[in-house]
C-alpha cells in the first residue's frame, strides 16, 4: 500500500526534547484521526457525521502510522495512506461533491484544505460543517491550557501543511457559533439522479435552485430511489449547513411521490422556524391558497411577522 510521511513538530511539551506523555498523546493524535475521518467523510458524504456507523475506508484512511520520535522540540514521524490504495471505487462515486479528493491525496490533505478554510474565516468553504469544527475544537482544552502548538507538513505532498494553535481554536469557535444546528425537514421538488452513485441525489424547486441529497441506507430502497427519478417526489429528512448557514446537503430518511399540497415546503427556510409551527400551520390552512399566496417571495425575503401570519392563517403577504 502506497502511503505519504508526515512529520508533527509539537512545541511547548514540558518533557525533554523527543519525547511525550501519553497524556499529550492522546490530547493530540485522537482528535488529529477523529478530524481526519470526518473531513474525509464530509467531502465524500457531503456531511462529517451521519447516524450508523463510519465506513471502513475512511477509518482505514485515517489509521496512520507512527514511525518514531525525533528531537527538535518533539517531533513524530507518520504515514497516511492514499486513498487511491483504500477505496478507489468510492472515490469514483465523488463526482457530485465540487471538492471531490484525488486518489493521491490522503486523508490529512482533506484535513489541510478544511484547517486553511477555518483560519481564514471562509464561512461559505465546502469543506467545513459543523460536526467537523466540532472535532477541531477538541483540540482546544489542552492547547490553551499547555500552550502548545502543532505543526503537520509532508515533503510529499508540499500542500499538506497546517498548524494547529489556540488562536486557530478562537476562528473555529466563532464559526461553530454561526453554523445552523441539523434541522428535521419535509421538502419537495423534482428528483434527479447522481451518476454512478446508487444513493446520492440532487432535488431541484419549482421556484428555482436546487439542492444535493444522499438518501439513508437504512431507510431507503435503491430500487425505489430509480422509480422516482425525473418525478416530484417529497422527501422527509435531515438538513444539513454549511457556517454561511447556507444549506449543503438533506440526508433523506423517506422518500415519497408528490401529493397535493406538499409545495407549501419547497422554499419554506426551516432553520428559520420550528418544523411544528409549519406542520400546525399546514393542518389549519388551506394549502392551496397558502401556496398561492406564499410563494411569489424567496425564503429569506419575508419578514418574521408576514411569515407567521401567512404561515397561520394562509391570508397573503
Amino acid at each position: 500500500m502506497k502511503t505519504v510521511k508526515y512529520t508533527l513538530h509539537i512545541r511547548g511539551l514540558t518533557t525533554p526534547p523527543g519525547t511525550i506523555t501519553l497524556e499529550a498523546m492522546e490530547a493530540l493524535l485522537v482528535p488529529l484521526r477523529e478530524s481526519a475521518e470526518r473531513s474525509l467523510r464530509l467531502v465524500t458524504e457531503g456531511a462529517s457525521t451521519r447516524r450508523g456507523q463510519k465506513p471502513q475506508w475512511i477509518k482505514d484512511a485515517s489509521n496512520f502510522v507512527i514511525h518514531g520520535f525525533r528531537k527538535g522540540s518533539t517531533q513524530i514521524d507518520i504515514s497516511a495512506p492514499v486513498l487511491g490504495d483504500i477505496s478507489a471505487t468510492m472515490l469514483d462515486q465523488q463526482n457530485m461533491w465540487l471538492t471531490s479528493p484525488s486518489e493521491t491525496d490522503t486523508a490529512l490533505t482533506v484535513l489541510a484544505h478544511a484547517i486553511h478554510d477555518a483560519s481564514q474565516n471562509l464561512a461559505d468553504s465546502d469543506y467545513l460543517d459543523r460536526g467537523l469544527l466540532e472535532s477541531i475544537r477538541s483540540f482546544q482544552p489542552y492547547f490553551k491550557q499547555k500552550k502548545i502548538t502543532m505543526q503537520i507538513s509532508s515533503g510529499t505532498l508540499v500542500e499538506d501543511v497546517f498548524e494547529l494553535n489556540e488562536k486557530l481554536m478562537g476562528s473555529v469557535k466563532k464559526m461553530i457559533t454561526s453554523t445552523p444546528l441539523e434541522r428535521a425537514v419535509v421538502i419537495s421538488g423534482k428528483f434527479d439522479s447522481i451518476e454512478h452513485s446508487d444513493r446520492k441525489f440532487k432535488l431541484t424547486f419549482d421556484q428555482g435552485g436546487m439542492i444535493q441529497g444522499i438518501a439513508s441506507a437504512d431507510s431507503v430502497d435503491t430500487e425505489l430511489m430509480r422509480r422516482f427519478w425525473g418525478k416530484k417526489v417529497t422527501i422527509k429528512g435531515t438538513l444539513h449547513y454549511k457556517p454561511s448557514g447556507k444549506e449543503r446537503l438533506v440526508e433523506a430518511d423517506t422518500i415519497e411521490p408528490y401529493a397535493a399540497g406538499d409545495g407549501v415546503f419547497q422554499t419554506v427556510r426551516t432553520h428559520q422556524e420550528p418544523m411544528a409551527i409549519i406542520n400546525r400551520a399546514v393542518a389549519l390552512a388551506d394549502v392551496d391558497d397558502m401556496g398561492a399566496n406564499f410563494f411569489g417571495k424567496w425564503p429569506g425575503d419575508e419578514s418574521i411577522d408576514d411569515l407567521m401570519k401567512v404561515l397561520l392563517d394562509g391570508k397573503g403577504m
